[in-house]
């Protein structure tokens, strides 16, 4: 999935007035042409801790559609929005690794960089709630809003 903004614990009272937000917020978008490709690593490539991979748009409206999302949702969130997007995909986790594989790794996410890996159509936005469990996250969608030119 690929997180817009993290809104935490939301009531589930205030769904309703989220997603009438969202829904306004939304309107004028349309849907997006996603595309995914270009491997990156949080926090940075001297000690990858995440590997992801980048998502784009084909006009350019997901960083808009991102500060609108965030826009609609502050008052639903006590959680202070990221200081800057990087539209991604989470591919994996990893622990402490040998410098040895941090440059394997950074060779081989250096050798797609130009890479397509796959596109997708994305028409609506959806609010999932995340559940962490031992047996890994299982995640929800709560409501679904769509992206619609009017």
């Amino acid at each position: 999935h690929l997180t817009l903004t993290f809104l935490g614990g939301v009531e589930a009272s205030r769904l309703g007035d989220l997603t009438a937000s969202l829904r306004e917020a939304c309107t004028g978008f349309g849907a997006l042409r996603l595309r995914v490709g270009q491997i990156g690593f949080f926090p940075d490539a001297r000690q990858p801790r995440v590997v992801w991979i980048r998502v784009r748009d084909e006009r350019d409206q997901l960083q808009s559609l991102q500060r609108v999302v965030e826009a609609a949702t502050t008052e639903f969130t006590h959680h202070a929005p990221e200081p800057t997007f990087t539209a991604h995909v989470t591919l994996g986790r990893c622990g402490p690794i040998a410098r040895s594989q941090v440059n394997a790794l950074v060779a081989v996410a250096t050798a797609m960089e130009d890479r397509v890996f796959g596109a997708w159509t994305a028409d609506h936005l959806d609010v999932i709630r995340s559940l962490l469990l031992r047996a890994g996250s299982q995640h929800v969608t709560l409501t679904t809003v769509p992206l619609t030119h009017s």
